[in-house]
């Protein structure tokens, strides 16, 4: 089997952890208030989800660029992310710092 061509061991984790993230969005985007500590653990695994995706891809961009410039792309989603909110007019998601 190459290393080029993904294996479906891969894939499927892949798709664990895409789908890990999605009660976390759903819910952020519904506007739907859970229990404190039922919020905390779907949240806390949704963020687990997305920072393994974004490390993932973080290596895999390694492979075709190089790692300092894998890692200020990967710094610039992040930053544009914090954004995001804002520039969809979704008031309320916001979080930190003021600007």
């Amino acid at each position: 089997m190459s290393s080029e061509t993904p294996s479906r061991h891969n894939l499927t984790w892949l798709g664990v952890f895409i789908l890990v993230g999605v009660p976390g969005v759903a819910l952020r985007l519904s506007g739907t208030h859970l229990d404190p500590i039922v919020a905390a653990i779907v949240f806390g695994i949704g963020i687990g989800g997305g920072a393994f995706l974004l490390s993932w891809a973080a290596e895999v961009a390694q492979v075709d660029i190089s790692a300092s410039l894998a890692i200020a792309v990967l710094a610039l989603i992040m930053w544009n992310w914090r954004q995001l909110p804002a520039w969809v007019g979704l008031p309320g998601l916001r979080t930190g710092a003021k600007d």
